[in-house]
């Protein structure tokens, strides 16, 4: 009796063992090639994406005292400097439909998704000039594809420059108006979407995000601005 226990004992111990060098196995490669796969999955289809709100910004021209040493002789000259001043941001008005669309790669499922992204923000002038105003939108991620890219500046379509980082515009604000800029884009990404209010502290005026999704679960990131109010909406078919 004590044998055949003993027997059985080694069987499930030997068994238990074989088991976990299997699952590390498995585990260890599963992690090995979800390193290389997820980098493909990338390359086709996007990263992370965390977008920063828009910026409306003025060129001022100052005069600069530089003190330089010559010879013993300390000399005081005057340079121009040209410094980007921003407008303020009196409200956002942010709408964001969230398509889940899970991808596979070899054996691993990839959480990807679809962004179509529309947004409205208004900067004032409170300057006492006119000023030569550059709206600046930073893209979310530099390895992606903006499809449909908008900047429009009250209605009004404006010649768009881009670059890996962003895209602006240029239009001319008077003394004390407002001028309210449209952006919009359709891109794709992966894991993860998030707005970014800013880097370090941070003021929000009148700011409101809409957000669309296919799935339930959204978590809010750490630091970040806890929401006013979230509602579930199911959405009617005609």
């Amino acid at each position: 009796m004590i044998r055949r226990i003993a027997a059985i004992s080694f069987i499930f111990l030997c068994t238990t063992i074989a088991w976990m060098i299997l699952g590390s196995t498995i585990s260890s490669r599963t992690n090995s090639s979800n390193e290389q796969l997820q980098g493909h999955v990338a390359s086709t289809w996007g990263t992370v994406q965390e977008q920063s709100p828009a910026a409306a910004c003025y060129k001022k021209t100052e005069i600069s005292a530089v003190t330089e040493e010559d010879h013993g002789r300390t000399l005081i000259r005057n340079d121009k400097v040209e410094r980007m001043i921003g407008l303020p941001l009196d409200f956002s008005r942010i709408n964001v439909n969230l398509q889940l669309d899970h991808r596979q790669k070899g054996l691993l499922w990839y959480s990807t998704y679809s962004v179509d992204f529309k947004g409205e923000y208004r900067f004032r002038n409170d300057t006492a000039e006119t000023q030569v105003v550059e709206f600046y939108l930073p893209f979310p991620a530099e390895h992606a594809v903006y499809d449909g890219l908008v900047m429009e500046v009250d209605g009004h379509a404006l010649p768009t420059g881009t670059s890996g980082k962003g895209a602006s515009v240029a239009a001319r604000i008077e003394s004390g108006q407002s001028a309210v800029l449209r952006v919009a884009y359709r891109s794709q990404g992966l894991d993860s979407w998030r707005y970014k209010l800013g880097d370090g502290i941070a003021q929000v005026h009148d700011f409101v995000l809409t957000m669309t999704t296919n799935f339930k679960e959204i978590d809010f990131a750490d630091d970040t601005l806890s929401p006013t109010a979230k509602e579930k909406q199911t959405a009617q078919s005609n």
